[in-house]
């Protein structure tokens, strides 16, 4: 469908974008994707609809531009950021007098050791098959590449006392968009709760969000800066300490936590060459019936 006819179709939604000049709901997003043609196809990613839909979505709703007036604005400005707008720079912090506490009952900190590789997906023949590309597609998550030299790189620190490491966050050091460090799952755009169960085509995406994260044993929040939001607008929820790494086969699991607090084992699949966080594979093609490939199991490749 080309741009000109998704935007005179999406003309047919001025009453709801008129009330949303500048915020927008969930709902003025989705009725968007389906002119555009994002949703109701076979498979859930589609590139050149995602970018009929950004492409309306900007021309429809622009994103607002940051007003720098006031005084919270200005008070949070570094001396640095202020002198290269010519303004005053702050008063020097008074130092209060630092109280000393007993050490002698504190805790020795455990050892702790930093890992670095790149994220392969491996079959259930324990063959290397892909790499998690570097670079997100176009509605801001991962996608499957066999280029060594896109290969995300992650990083995961941990207590070396432990045999298996559970509830971790994991860091994604070279993800070509910034902002988003932490390695994540997001809630897929057509689940219509945040819960993976056995019969439901709902899923995840493996994408980034940002600092500080979702907390262990937390259920996540649409309040998390995520790449999937970031890139369309459409809030979703990221869980971010989810992981399990076991240093004996440097296999990072997610264990997605319901609302009721269950904790799911996700493994990994594909299809239009995505990358998916699945519960119920059969579920899922029920609902997009182009050809899903997987299960992989995602590891942290040794860079030599």
């Amino acid at each position: 469908m080309h741009l000109k006819s998704i935007l005179s179709a999406a003309v047919l939604f001025s009453s709801f974008f008129t009330a949303f000049a500048v915020d927008t709901t969930p709902v003025d997003l989705h009725e968007l994707m389906a002119v555009a043609g994002v949703t109701g196809g076979e498979s859930e990613y589609d590139e050149a609809a995602y970018n009929r839909y950004l492409n309306a979505k900007n021309e429809l709703l622009p994103t607002p531009t940051r007003r720098d007036e006031g005084a919270g604005y200005v008070e949070s400005l570094s001396n640095a950021q202020r002198l290269a707008k010519g303004l005053p720079l702050k008063a020097p912090a008074r130092r209060q007098p630092s109280r000393i506490w007993n050490r002698d009952a504190a805790a020795s900190p455990l050892p702790r050791e930093t890992v670095t590789g790149r994220a392969a997906l491996y079959n259930q023949n324990g063959e290397r098959v892909f790499y998690v590309d570097r670079n997100l597609n176009t509605a801001g998550f991962t996608s499957l590449t066999t280029d060594v030299d896109n290969a995300l790189t992650l990083s995961v620190s941990f207590d070396t006392l432990q045999p298996v490491f559970t509830k971790i966050q994991v860091t994604m050091l070279n993800l070509a968009t910034s902002g988003f460090p932490l390695l994540s799952l997001i809630q897929g755009r057509d689940d219509t709760n945040t819960d993976m169960t056995a019969g439901s085509f709902h899923y995840t995406y493996l994408g980034g969000a940002a600092e500080p994260g979702s907390g262990p044993g937390s259920t996540g929040s649409s309040t998390i800066g995520n790449t999937y939001t970031d890139r369309t607008g459409l809030p979703r929820v990221a869980q971010t300490d989810i992981w399990t790494y076991d240093p004996a086969t440097t296999v990072l699991a997610p264990t997605w936590i319901n609302s009721n607090n269950d904790n799911v084992e996700i493994p990994f699949y594909s299809q239009s060459n995505a990358i998916y966080g699945l519960k119920d594979s059969d579920a899922f093609h029920t609902r997009y019936p182009a050809p899903v490939t997987g299960p992989f199991t995602l590891k942290l490749e040794p860079i030599v």
